[in-house]
């Protein structure tokens, strides 16, 4: 995965309209229309990736390998993030970019069992976990300055005891569809809930928001020559005013099955405003 996710920024990255990366899974959905959504990430001025240094077992230390020493990553440079990520240019070029770590990584970072049929792991190093943010640790990014220290972009729920997140599904979408989008957007069930309505009503979605049009977002951002600062700085300036969203606040979901049947919910949402 993290040669694909190489390959994309290498691509994206030849475009020097592109200000901002980011990576989502095919079962993401959003949780707002592209436009409000763009406008909250062009007018972030960090990465959402969680690469700052936290206790070990929030970084899964115990996944480090002492031949990563050959690339210098330490202990204390290994990091750990959600593989769904925003990327400010700076960071995507710096892992494009790499080729020390991606080496050491191929050598160490892999998943094998062990074969005496104990269904045990020889080795388990989950390598899209850690590669990105070790690589910003490393290169001298002030993560805690140029980062958000979190994995706010997407809203996953995790039961005990699993690999993977909760899926969402048809069923859950019919019962009780609305209900758990306020719960993914952050609406309910934190102590300081995100303001949904702001964003939806950057396009007038519902709450008498103002409505933004998509030819003057475009044309702030095609004329910036991929100034990051500039095309942010002329977004705030079309939008004073907006609370944004907390950078904590998820964007999309994922995993999210029988996808038909939740877009549904969203766009009558929509149609509601």
């Amino acid at each position: 995965m993290v040669d694909a996710e190489k390959r994309l920024l290498e691509a994206a990255l030849a475009d020097p309209a592109n200000v901002l990366f980011v990576f989502l899974s095919d079962s993401c959905m959003p949780l707002y229309p592209p436009l409000p959504t763009y406008l909250q990430l062009i007018q972030e001025d960090k990465s959402r990736i969680n690469a700052c240094d936290k206790k070990q077992n929030d970084r899964q230390v115990y996944r480090w390998q002492p031949g990563m020493l050959k690339a210098n990553v330490t202990q204390s440079m290994w990091r750990k993030s959600s593989q769904w990520v925003s990327l400010q240019r700076h960071h995507a070029q710096a892992v494009a970019d790499d080729t020390t770590v991606d080496a050491v990584f191929r050598e160490e970072c892999y998943c094998r069992k062990k074969t005496d049929g104990s269904g045990e792991w020889s080795r388990f190093c989950v390598s899209d976990e850690h590669y990105i943010p070790t690589i910003l640790a490393i290169q001298g990014s002030d993560v805690r300055n140029e980062t958000y220290c979190s994995d706010g972009l997407t809203y996953s729920k995790w039961g005990s005891n699993v690999p993977h997140p909760i899926e969402f599904n048809a069923k859950d979408a019919l019962h009780s569809g609305r209900a758990l989008i306020d719960e993914m957007r952050g609406v309910s069930g934190k102590k300081r809930p995100c303001n949904a309505s702001q964003l939806l009503g950057l396009v007038g979605a519902k709450d008498g928001g103002r409505a933004v049009e998509v030819q003057d977002v475009l044309s702030a951002v095609l004329n910036s020559d991929g100034n990051s600062d500039l095309v942010r700085e002329r977004v705030k300036g079309m939008m004073k005013g907006v609370a944004w969203l907390d950078p904590a606040c998820p964007l999309f979901a994922r995993k999210i099955v029988d996808g038909k049947e939740w877009m549904e919910v969203l766009l009558g949402e929509e149609g509601e405003g």
